[in-house]
């Protein structure tokens, strides 16, 4: 960030995309990796959580933003892709019983996490996402 406000001006056009923590059907490691065996198993689910600022999106979703920001040459030289929300365990829980349509049993036993929404300031100029967009994407990936 302090590099893309610090080019100058009139020099070449950077455009610094700050992007969340990813996940994908390709990605075999992480929380949401974790929570989806657990569910595939049907196994008593235990998490203990201490992440301080954390916020994934899928990365088809990230494809399909940067295409769209670069495809209309961004004027802005720093921008922060995300959901427009804060992302919690519980939601995540939900999306994941609904998906799988059944729950399991869930031990949440820390939780250190934080109430992070990202600024989606000057990705809304491009594509407005919502929550309702993070449901959808997860429980995709939840099922493949």
């Amino acid at each position: 960030e302090k590099t893309a406000r610090s080019l100058p001006k009139g020099g070449p056009k950077v455009t610094v995309f700050r992007i969340p923590a990813l996940f994908s059907e390709k990605r075999t490691a992480g929380l949401l990796h974790k929570i989806k065996n657990y569910f595939k198993k049907r196994e008593k689910l235990e998490l203990a959580l201490n992440f301080s600022v954390w916020h994934p999106m899928y990365t088809g979703r990230v494809a399909a933003l940067f295409t769209t920001i670069v495809g209309k040459e961004a004027e802005e030289n720093l921008i922060t892709l995300g959901y427009p929300m804060e992302v919690t365990i519980e939601r995540i829980l939900e999306v994941a019983e609904k998906a799988f349509q059944y729950s399991i049993p869930i031990d949440i036993l820390s939780s250190l996490t934080d109430h992070y929404t990202p600024d989606l300031t000057v990705q809304n100029h491009y594509d407005g996402l919502t929550a309702e967009d993070f449901d959808q994407d997860l429980a995709l990936y939840f099922k493949k």
